[in-house]
């Protein structure tokens, strides 16, 4: 099959994370694959097998840019295209009409926003969310109940070949506003009073953005309080896993929760908007249906955060075996080779 997939950042985030390993198993499986996405560092880990052109999607030169990828898919004769992102969902309806081809669309965020217009609920010949839980508090549910379906992110499954240094935290993401706001919290009010009863606790953020100057600026005046650095900052690498490795918690939820779990590390899903608790055997099932993040959770707070790490350092023999398992359902569940005929399955939905 001849495929087009289109994204509007090609950078760092689950998204984008995402959209290359698709791009890479669908080539792998002798897919004929092109993206079509501005440059950005996932350009590093993408297979040689997989075409890409270079565009900025720009909502002022939606026309113009719809027009240019329509005659590009004709070029290639491209047989579905399929859109991440709200930019590149609406611009690839917009192509696909033009080129009278098939679009499937993944929603990664919100329904509200990643469809926000009718045009772009009703083009896509079918819908992929990423989370259920999306999926169902959709306002617009009834309008694309039956073209949707939930697919939930995949990932590899790494064997973990290092012991995590003790204490070691570790938060993944994007350094934008909203992850900033809970990294803030871990720094100025979680780490000071972890600091009191484990001497040896640090913070890795692996990551970068617009918020890393004051991110940086927040850990200098911890550092100057205890005497050491507790927050080390990593910056981005293309290779998060070995990151994850050394750490004896991972902090987050979606993308980086499911790394987190994919590496046998102990996860406690929490982002910026739900402070849950630790992933376990236990609430497994329920958590992947929601892009591991615990929907019904209260918004984090510091007394929260410092009970639930506390409780994990007094029983971390048993969230090591936990992890163990996880790990063994997260193959199952998750392995891209899985995902990716599931994802399979709806271009041949889309192109009949």
């Amino acid at each position: 099959m001849r495929i087009l997939l289109i994204i509007k950042r090609f950078d760092f985030g689950g998204a984008e994370n995402h959209v290359c390993d698709l791009a890479n198993v669908l080539a792998a499986r002798g897919n004929d694959v092109s993206i079509l996405a501005p440059k950005g560092r996932q350009l590093k880990r993408l297979s040689p097998e997989v075409g890409f052109q270079q565009m900025n999607l720009n909502s002022l030169f939606l026309p113009v840019q719809a027009f240019i990828i329509a005659r590009l898919i004709r070029k290639k004769q491209i047989q579905l295209i399929h859109g991440h992102q709200r930019m590149a969902i609406y611009t690839a309806c917009w192509a696909g009409i033009m080129s009278q081809t098939p679009v499937v669309a993944t929603v990664h965020g919100r329904t509200r926003y990643d469809l926000r217009t009718p045009f772009a609920r009703k083009t896509p010949a079918r819908l992929i969310f990423v989370s259920r839980r999306v999926k169902e508090v959709s306002a617009t549910l009834d309008q694309i109940q039956h073209k949707s379906v939930v697919i939930p992110n995949g990932t590899h499954v790494w064997e973990k070949t290092q012991q995590p240094i003790p204490y070691r935290l570790c938060y993944v993401s994007r350094l934008d506003t909203k992850h900033a706001e809970l990294i803030a919290l871990l720094i100025k009010q979680v780490l000071p009073e972890l600091y009191k009863s484990f001497p040896g606790i640090s913070l890795l953020v692996v990551g970068d953005g617009k918020k890393m100057a004051y991110l940086k600026k927040l850990a200098n005046d911890l550092h100057k309080k205890t005497g050491r650095e507790i927050c080390v900052f990593a910056g981005y690498h293309g290779d998060m896993q070995s990151f994850i490795a050394q750490s004896s918690l991972l902090i987050g939820a979606g993308r980086a929760a499911l790394m987190g779990l994919a590496s046998a590390s102990p996860v406690l899903s929490t982002n910026s908007r739900r402070g849950g608790g630790l992933i376990s055997t236990g609430n497994y099932d329920d958590m992947k249906q929601n892009n591991f993040l615990d929907v019904e959770a209260p918004h984090p707070d510091a007394a929260g955060l410092i009970n639930k790490i506390s409780a994990f350092y007094a029983c971390q023999d048993f969230w090591l075996d936990q992890a163990d398992e996880l790990q063994q359902k997260v193959f199952h569940d998750f392995g891209l080779d899985k995902i990716v005929s599931e994802i399979e399955q709806q271009y041949q939905l889309a192109i009949k």
